[in-house]
């Protein structure tokens, strides 16, 4: 996990990036993958709460890539 703190034009956030093993699913849609990456920001913008991202354990079988019947 690594993190950066970034204060400047109005906003204050905290970056955060993960990594982890992909999920069988993820493995069987993509092949190649081994790893996913989560990437979040969570802070304030202009005085206002923001936050950003998405867990990687939130990844699900939507996210997988369509498959053409081709």
């Amino acid at each position: 996990m690594a993190t950066d703190h970034e204060i400047s034009h109005g906003r204050d956030i905290t970056w955060t990036l993960r990594a982890k093993a992909a999920p069988e699913h993820i493995r069987e849609a993509w092949s190649g993958t081994s790893w996913i990456v989560e990437m979040a920001a969570v802070g304030t913008r202009d005085g206002k709460t923001f936050r950003s991202g998405v867990p990687a354990s939130g990844v699900t079988q939507e996210d997988q890539p369509r498959r053409s019947r081709g």
